[in-house]
């Protein structure tokens, strides 16, 4: 079979669900980081797939532009596209991703397919729509611990967005039996981009902001880590630190919404963001032999789910003509 020359196109930043996905397809990445409005990234991109004329494209949406791009050329070059949706391309939090990805939408029906990352954004597809669900792959897992952190935390893997209830988890953590026990609070991700929230956050005794750190030095911490918070107000999101949590067999606390349900099951203790105390009462359970309970269900629910996507990747594969039909 003649070998087929993959291309993963991102706007602005790549994301670790692409990263992940490119090296399980063998693509190459290509990152244009202009932001709004586009025109430079569209021109780069439009240049970029003409010199290069790949057999098949992978477009990381959320921009709508990008998928408007990618189509332009879709004909004259002659490659397949694979849109690969992520949530806030479907789920608008605000006027300016309403205006930046709606008119795209049923755009998505002249793509050769769409990835989307769970079942439950089915329902948000134009009708039409060729789609295949295709979970995040498995985060990798360093043999080596990291760096030893001498203390014991919990730890909020965090994007730094507006979807993620960052106050209220440390507004519980802070009347927690945890935290009076020196349990930490550590939240990672680049919280430059939001300094006086960052400023409140770590004002509160026990909680620690890591900034933007190096994915050795993250997975060093998710590894060591008493629990894994994984947290958003967002629904048909499933979040990268609960597929890490349970790659890792962490004892994983999820906000309480129809998609993690559907996704983790029994794996995960749910807390309710609008709901004073939630978060600090399933804290308040972490102890002695429901750590290990959790940790166990955790490790178990990751398994199946990597399984399955192993056969969701098998499957993709065959649709884009990269194994033969079994």
């Amino acid at each position: 079979m003649q070998a087929l020359r993959i291309v993963l196109v991102a706007w602005r930043r790549l994301s670790r669900r692409s990263q992940g996905l490119a090296e399980k397809l063998g693509a190459e990445i290509k990152v244009f980081p202009q932001g709004p409005p586009y025109i430079k990234a569209y021109r780069e991109t439009l240049f970029f797939l003409e010199e290069s004329r790949p057999s098949i494209v992978l477009g990381q949406l959320p921009q709508g532009p990008l998928l408007w791009a990618l189509l332009r050329l879709k004909d004259r070059v002659g490659y397949l596209l694979v849109a690969d949706v992520h949530t806030g391309f479907l789920v608008h939090e605000n006027i300016k991703s309403w205006v930046l990805n709606r008119p795209f939408r049923r755009m998505l029906r002249k793509a050769d397919l769409t990835l989307i990352h769970n079942p439950l954004m089915e329902k948000l597809l134009p009708k039409g729509a060729k789609h295949l669900v295709l979970y995040d792959p498995p985060p990798p897992i360093p043999k080596h611990a990291g760096k030893r952190i001498g203390y014991k935390y919990l730890l909020v893997p965090a994007a730094w967005a507006p979807d993620e209830p960052l106050e209220y988890i440390v507004r519980e953590y802070d009347s927690s039996s945890l935290r009076e026990k020196g349990v930490k609070l550590i939240i990672t991700g680049n919280n430059a981009r939001r300094p006086r929230l960052s400023a409140r956050l770590a004002s509160v005794p026990g909680v620690m902001l890591t900034g933007f750190i190096s994915d050795e030095e993250y997975y060093g911490m998710m590894k060591q880590a008493l629990a894994v918070i994984a947290a958003t107000t967002r629904e048909y999101t499933m979040l990268s630190a609960a597929w890490e949590a349970m790659a890792y067999g962490k004892p994983l606390i999820a906000s309480d919404t129809r998609t993690l349900r559907h996704m983790l099951g029994d794996a995960a203790l749910y807390f309710d963001p609008n709901i004073r105390g939630s978060l600090r009462e399933a804290l308040s359970s972490l102890s002695g032999e429901r750590l290990g309970e959790m940790a166990a269900r955790s490790r178990r629910r990751g398994l199946e789910l990597r399984k399955e996507f192993e056969r969701q990747l098998e499957k993709l594969k065959i649709m884009l003509g990269l194994r033969p039909p079994t």
